[in-house]
């Protein structure tokens, strides 16, 4: 089940309805950053997201939060993966690690717009690797529309629901799947997400 949650602007599939519940979150530098976990769990497997809000911290510490929560999963077992990702291409890390029980952790880290946040999950030791967890992760505006990028940075839109015309690409727009869209025919795509 694709859960959005438009507050801590992330979106992932679920096995389920996740709970939630504020946690404590410490940064780097041992200061407490606002938190919220959302968790489920199906038979012996845990899926959660950590999204922790970085946006009130010192740049520095929100910029170090990755490589911080990074350091701490790797001292939960043997890590057997460890390495870059990206999503939509946000930048990112992801860590696998067989703990003592023989459990299996998958991590995924990234950093976006202020929020750090961790998709976790906790698998029995021979259960299939829970990948389309992890690459479902994906990243919200304030609206809930889902954000994506170009390699250069500029920001991707979906066109799904919205009558593009590309014959006239105004100066200022936002680069879509198959062209440009202006600020009034992002309004549109607001209202059809809206509804």
């Amino acid at each position: 089940k694709e859960y959005r949650n438009t507050e801590w602007r992330f979106g992932i599939n679920y096995p389920g309805e996740p709970t939630s519940e504020d946690i404590e979150w410490t940064s780097e530098d041992d200061l407490p950053i606002p938190a919220r976990k959302f968790t489920v769990t199906r038979g012996n497997s845990t899926f959660s997201v950590i999204a922790a809000d970085y946006r009130d911290a010192r740049l520095t510490t929100m910029l170090g939060s990755e490589a911080h929560a990074a350091a701490n999963y790797r001292q939960l077992g043997e890590v057997t993966y460890d390495a870059y990702m990206q999503i939509d291409r946000v930048p990112g890390l992801q860590i696998q690690l067989t703990k003592l029980d023989g459990r299996r952790l998958f991590v995924a880290i990234h950093i976006h717009d202020g929020f750090l946040y961790v998709a976790e999950a906790e698998v029995p030791p021979r259960a299939p690797p829970p990948a389309q967890f992890q690459q479902s992760l994906h990243f919200l505006d304030e609206n809930g529309i889902r954000l994506r990028y170009l390699p250069t940075g500029q920001r991707l839109l979906s066109t799904e629901h919205l009558d593009v015309d590309l014959e006239h690409i105004p100066d200022r727009a936002l680069y879509v799947e198959d062209g440009f869209v202006t600020p009034e025919q992002y309004e549109v795509l607001l209202q059809h997400v809206n509804e």
